[in-house]
C-alpha cells in the first residue's frame, strides 16, 4: 500500500503490522514514503492486507475488518491530500480487492468513487469477479490484474505450460 513495499517493515516499522492496534505507527511508515515519492507520477495503491501479500492481521470479525479497511483508506487519502495533492480526485489511486479483501468488498466495504478497483483473478486464470453496471459508472473505473504466471505457497507455476491461451483471451474478454 502507499507504493511502500512492507516487507522492509521489520527494520523500518515498529510494531506489528495491524492496523487495529498499531496505526499510528503504520501511518508513520506510509507518510514517510509519501513525502519522499509525492512529487513524483505514481499510481497509488490503497488499502491493506500482511505482510508479504498474506491476510491482513486483527479482528476475525468480518464487519470490524471492513471499517478498518475503510478507515486505512480514508487516512491514507489524507495522506495523498497532504504530500501529493489536495485535491484528491486528481492523484491516481488504486483498489486491488484481492484474495480475502475481495469477500470484505461484497460485504459492503465502501471504495471512494474516484479511485480505480483493480479486479484479479483466482491465481488460476480465472477472474474472481467484474464490475457491475453500477461500479461501471464509478469515476476511478476498474482494470484487471491477471497472474500468467504464479509464484507462492503452496503452487508455482509459468503460464506458458499451464494457462491455455483460449482462457486467457476468454476472461479478457469478459473483462472488456
Amino acid at each position: 500500500p502507499m507504493n511502500r513495499n512492507n516487507v522492509w517493515w521489520k527494520e523500518d516499522g515498529k510494531g506489528e503490522w495491524r492496523y487495529d492496534t498499531n496505526r499510528q505507527n503504520i501511518l508513520t511508515y506510509w507518510e514517510q514514503w509519501a513525502k519522499k515519492r509525492g512529487p513524483y507520477e505514481a499510481v497509488w495503491t490503497v488499502g491493506i492486507r500482511g505482510i508479504h501479500d498474506s491476510a491482513m492481521l486483527g479482528p476475525k470479525d468480518p464487519a470490524i475488518r471492513v471499517k478498518l479497511v475503510e478507515q486505512a483508506i480514508s487516512d491514507q487519502r489524507d495522506l495523498l491530500k497532504k504530500y501529493v495533492n489536495p485535491d484528491i480526485t486528481q492523484v491516481s489511486q488504486v483498489f486491488m480487492p484481492y484474495k480475502e479483501v475481495l469477500a470484505l468488498y461484497q460485504r459492503g466495504m465502501k471504495v471512494p468513487g474516484d479511485v480505480t478497483i483493480m479486479w484479479t483473478d483466482d491465481n488460476y486464470g480465472y477472474i474472481r469477479e467484474l464490475s457491475t453496471q453500477a461500479e461501471q459508472q464509478r469515476p476511478g473505473g476498474a482494470g484487471i490484474y491477471y497472474h500468467i504466471s504464479y509464484l507462492g505457497d503452496p503452487r508455482s507455476y509459468t503460464w506458458l505450460n499451464t494457462t491455455p491461451p483460449a482462457l486467457i483471451w476468454e476472461e479478457m474478454t469478459k473483462a472488456y
